[in-house]
């Protein structure tokens, strides 16, 4: 079934993603254009002829209904096709900010019919593909359908979800009109099907209809689970009936003990229900899966594509992309995009040492210091946030003025290759970052200040000590710390896990550990494998303390799929779940980012977890340059921006 990968994050896939190295994770899909927080513009001095990157690994180029699903989830086919398919709005290159692209102005306000909730869009005029074909509205409803039909994963189905949007239909060429089961939200809508990617209809006509057979060649399953739902809506209605005449009932009668059983054998023909569903369902994913895979294999040479480049034609070993003479936005500064696939990264950067590359293009960047000094080096926050969590079970953590002051004594780690965290949103998200929220001690970097800081805190709430933390020029612990009730604070246990790719976490995880035994509260460190952690804190929820982390959307939804309701920290504010509520069912953009402002000033005040760092992505060019700074996840996490691109000397 369709999984919300990239616009939003549920409990589930975050979970699977926070303690993967980001080396290896995939990087955010072309579909989202990362957020920027500043930019100056550069004016070129000249056009270019080619600009080069270096790929590592071997490239293996796929179709676009592959490309934005897991078949086509790879790295290096995302680098070398990326911008080739457009949508209706997008996320601005050098702001951040929700924008139209191929629509023309706003789409219409919602509005309610007997059977659906519909909006419309409509299309700029003189909207061509690569081939100078007009670009319709049938090929935004082609799109959406083919993807629903399919219920086509990742991306796809992140945009076009079939459990929520029923279908798309083209008004006239230039009006298309989205066909909704219920309400959308923003995550649904505007970092939803309104930046989903759309094909040319004309050129994969033929082509679904051939793998559309696949689904056709079965046309009774979706009746079948149609007949059980209503069978089961039947069921439960009479399940709920027979508990209501049961409540009415003396429990000491013999007509209870008969509703007994009558209900007992309702149960059974329910779970006779359950079971013939699963077993359809299996049968139609099955059938699904065959139908994709006919999808992914259809032939894409000739395909007209919408983009500042071409498609790739593979040339004396590289991929070459010609800029789009038919492109009617941004015209790229170069007149070629190449890509070269090299075996490693050491191959990668010397061929970027000899001048045979302008960047290397690599999953989270990387970090050569050995070519620094003939290459520019540009640094920038990977989309990320490690943190310490808290179970707020543990009644002595429980407490948000000791979580507070446990936040005041841990002193940011320092490093050319981590950003230290101030908040959930990272900054450079500006149109979603909370500018306002603080957090305990933010902006006191030395450990005297933040240690008084702390035991000012304690003290206040009524804390005492049998032994006093101190400085002597050196942080003095104290000991035997107790609650304004004299309940001494337990010994704590913190949790940490360590990639390879992320070696350094644990040594900032145990210093963390001793920074807060500062406060006269024994802590253990327990390193543990990735299993038994997510074991201990996803399921029994037999912990303390846990270092985590995060791969984070730019859409923040992710903060009520963290921290709103089956959360596991414990963590409970009837205010937050009202602001999630909120945020889940409302499509007007800027209520949706007061929401979230809300939300960032709630968890600040509660500190359910307390934010720790990030990383820093690297990206090292020869002869180009960019008009940004601080953009999120790098160079490389916009598969190298070639229309973004600047001419720079050597």
């Amino acid at each position: 079934m369709p999984r919300r990968l990239f616009l939003t994050v549920g409990l589930a896939a975050v979970i699977l993603t926070a303690c993967a190295p980001t080396a290896t994770s995939v990087s955010p899909p072309t579909s989202a254009p990362t957020a920027i927080a500043a930019a100056t513009v550069i004016i070129p001095a000249a056009r270019a002829d080619e600009i080069r990157f270096a790929l590592v690994g071997e490239v293996a180029l796929t179709n676009v209904w592959a490309y934005f699903d897991e078949d086509g989830a790879d790295y290096n086919n995302r680098a070398a096709q990326s911008g080739s398919w457009p949508s209706l709005y997008r996320l601005s290159p050098l702001s951040g900010d929700f924008e139209s692209f191929l629509a023309e102005g706003s789409f219409s306000p919602f509005e309610l019919t007997p059977a659906y909730i519909t909006s419309t869009v409509s299309l700029r005029p003189g909207l061509t593909w690569s081939n100078g074909s007009l670009l319709t509205a049938e090929d935004v409803a082609f799109t959406v359908n083919t993807a629903l039909e399919f219920q086509l994963g990742l991306d796809w189905g992140a945009a076009y979800r079939p459990d929520l949007l029923d279908h798309a239909e083209a008004l006239d060429s230039r009006t298309v009109r989205f066909y909704f089961k219920s309400q959308p939200s923003v995550a649904d809508w505007q970092y939803g099907a309104l930046q989903g990617p759309i094909v040319n209809a004309a050129f994969w006509g033929d082509g679904v209809e051939s793998a559309r057979e696949q689904l056709l060649s079965h046309p009774a399953l979706e009746k079948d689970l149609l007949n059980l739902k209503v069978e089961d809506d039947r069921l439960q209605k009479e399940m709920a009936d027979l508990r209501a005449q049961l409540a009415m009932l003396d429990p000491a009668g013999k007509e209870y003990d008969k509703q007994q059983i009558a209900i007992a054998k309702k149960q059974e023909d329910i779970n006779s229900v359950i079971a013939r569903t699963e077993r359809k369902l299996d049968e139609l994913e099955t059938v699904l899966v065959a139908a994709r895979r006919a999808l992914y294999v259809l032939n894409a040479r000739g395909e007209p594509t919408f983009g500042p480049f071409l498609s790739p034609t593979f040339q004396a070993g590289e991929y070459v992309r010609d800029v789009n003479p038919a492109y009617l936005f941004e015209t790229p500064n170069f007149n070629h995009a190449v890509y070269r696939a090299y075996s490693d990264a050491n191959a990668a950067f010397t061929a970027l040492e000899k001048g045979e590359a302008n960047l290397v293009l690599k999953p989270g960047g990387a970090l050569s210091p050995s070519i620094s000094a003939i290459a520019s080096s540009m640094l920038h926050p990977a989309n990320n946030i490690r943190y310490l969590a808290f179970n707020l079970a543990n009644p002595a953590l429980a407490d948000a003025v000791l979580r507070a002051a446990i936040a005041c004594v841990i002193v940011p780690p320092a490093g050319n290759i981590i950003i230290p965290a101030d908040g959930l949103v990272p900054r450079s998200n500006h149109l979603w970052r909370n500018p306002d929220v603080v957090l305990p001690c933010q902006g006191v970097m030395d450990g005297q200040t933040r240690l008084s800081q702390a035991v000012s805190l304690l003290e206040a709430a009524g804390y005492a000590w049998e032994v006093k933390p101190a400085w002597n020029g050196t942080p003095v612990p104290g000991s035997g710390l107790r609650r304004a009730d004299g309940t001494v604070v337990p010994p704590l246990v913190m949790l940490g896990y360590s990639p390879e790719a992320d070696v350094q976490r644990m040594a900032w995880a145990a210093s963390i550990a001793g920074q807060i035994s500062q406060l006269g509260i024994p802590v253990q460190f327990e390193e543990v494998e990735q299993e038994e952690m997510l074991y201990r804190v996803f399921d029994t929820r037999e912990y303390d303390m846990v270092i985590l982390g995060w791969r984070l959307p730019l859409y923040p939804a992710y903060l009520c799929d963290l921290f709103g309701l089956g959360n596991p920290y414990s963590y409970a504010n009837p205010a937050l779940t009202q602001n999630c509520e909120a945020l889940h069912t409302t499509t007007d953009l800027e209520s949706a980012r007061q929401i979230v402002f809300t939300i960032q000033s709630l968890l600040a005040a509660d500190l359910p977890v307390v934010p720790l760092y990030s990383n820093v992505i690297s990206d090292f060019t020869r002869g180009v340059s960019y008009p940004f700074q601080n953009v999120l996840d790098g160079i490389s996490g916009l598969y190298g921006a070639p229309d973004l691109a600047l001419p720079s000397a050597p």
